[in-house]
């Protein structure tokens, strides 16, 4: 299969506010392209059972007119925006003469949910990459390069009369965690700030990605409702994963942010 299409960014992007040293205060990305692409696909789907598949697609994009800072020397592109809290921190002027590429390959074997049972396994080998204002190609921020995942679930029939259902549900995430520019110790000790090395931009990863979800479901049927109640744990091992480094100036040593650690959520349902 093949495509061409084109999307705009986050309204925000388009209404970011420059003011000058003489106080003029104009809007430099309003008049900015939609970011373009081309894809390519090409995929393989095979039938194992009545409810088994194995899915596989080779794929490609390439992208164009994309938002990259007009400074070479930051090599900032619209690509490696997290959510709207990063457009509205950069006011670095920009130009839709960007370019990207994206490509990799995903296997998926899916079990659908038969015999009180299913599964969900699926894997990806691929990059991500910008071309910069200064005609260099770099990994993006999200060029983990593999993921993994797995869900499975158990459904379990009980009660005096059959009418109750005891469910097991897990999820498992991998991947090679998100790019990162490393920290330059020694010129961040001498200035007292977080320093980057700004010579390996996007060159390193932050660390592997690997979180472990668990549900456990118990459903009441009755003839006018139902009752459910759910717990789910997030990150039922606790692991922390890093989310970015930083310098401390209090310790004068790189450190890390981490994502959130063991979550439980519990939920009671009535369905009439």
């Amino acid at each position: 299969a093949l495509g061409i299409h084109s999307k705009p960014e986050h309204p925000v992007f388009y209404f970011v506010e420059n003011t000058s040293a003489d106080d003029i205060r104009t809007l430099p990305n309003k008049n900015l392209d939609y970011i373009k692409s081309l894809h390519a696909v090409i995929g393989y789907d095979y039938r194992l059972g009545l409810d088994l598949r194995f899915k596989a697609e080779i794929y490609y994009q390439h992208l164009y007119d994309v938002a990259v800072d007009d400074d070479p020397e930051t090599k900032g592109t619209i690509l490696n925006t997290l959510d709207v809290w990063d457009i509205l921190g950069d006011p670095s002027n920009v130009s839709a003469v960007g370019l990207g590429n994206n490509y990799g390959l995903d296997i998926t074997l899916e079990k659908n949910f038969s015999r009180s049972y299913y599964f969900l396994l699926s894997g990806s080998l691929f990059r991500s990459q910008f071309r910069a204002m200064d005609n260099h190609w770099y990994s993006t921020r999200f060029d983990s390069q593999y993921q993994m995942n797995l869900l499975a679930g158990k459904e379990f029939v009980t009660g005096k009369n059959k009418n109750r259902l005891l469910g097991f549900n897990g999820k498992v995430i991998l991947n090679g965690g998100n790019r990162t520019t490393p920290i330059d110790l020694e010129a961040s000790q001498n200035e007292n700030r977080t320093v980057r090395d700004l010579d390996n931009f996007l060159g390193t990863s932050i660390g592997q990605y690997y979180r472990f979800d668990v549900g456990i479901s118990y459903k009441i049927n009755r003839k006018k409702m139902t009752h459910t109640i759910m717990l789910d744990i997030q990150n039922v091992t606790n692991r922390l994963n890093p989310l970015e480094e930083y310098y401390n100036r209090n310790t004068q040593q790189i450190e890390q942010d981490v994502h959130t650690g063991l979550f439980p959520v519990l939920n009671y349902r009535v369905e009439f």
